[in-house]
């Protein structure tokens, strides 16, 4: 659970907010700034910055952005370079490739993930380094 202090700098750095009342249908939705969804959105979403996803919010297509914070409903892959974080009323049915994952309590995700920067020969080095 995010603070009040948290929240309200969500929101004061977001540039573009999709209402609850808003369907976007087909086509990409992309920018180069922070996006709040709060509405429908049934394309392909490519994202410069950070995405929020709204607890009112939907997506059902693939999503590229910087970070990801999930508290609606996504049907779709992700790639996401930074944090994808899904709270706990966060739904998310599809593949993700993320350089950081973190699910709350009561948050759902089925698929696969895949962590960037994590290879096999990272791994066995930091086992070596380890023993």
């Amino acid at each position: 659970m995010r603070s009040k202090k948290e929240s309200e700098a969500i929101n004061s750095t977001t540039t573009t907010i999709i209402g609850k009342d808003t369907l976007l249908n087909g086509g990409v939705l992309s920018g180069s700034g922070s996006v709040r969804i709060d509405g429908q959105i049934v394309c392909e979403v490519s994202i410069a910055g950070q995405l929020i996803l709204g607890e009112s919010g939907s997506i059902e297509g693939n999503v590229k952005a910087q970070g990801i914070l999930l508290a609606g409903k996504m049907r779709g892959n992700i790639n996401c370079e930074g944090n994808l974080h899904i709270v706990s009323s966060g739904t998310l049915m599809g593949d993700i490739q993320v350089g950081q994952l973190v699910v709350d309590e009561g948050g759902k995700f089925g698929g696969n993930c895949k962590m960037t920067g994590l290879s096999d020969d990272k791994l066995n080095t930091e086992n070596k380094r380890s023993n």
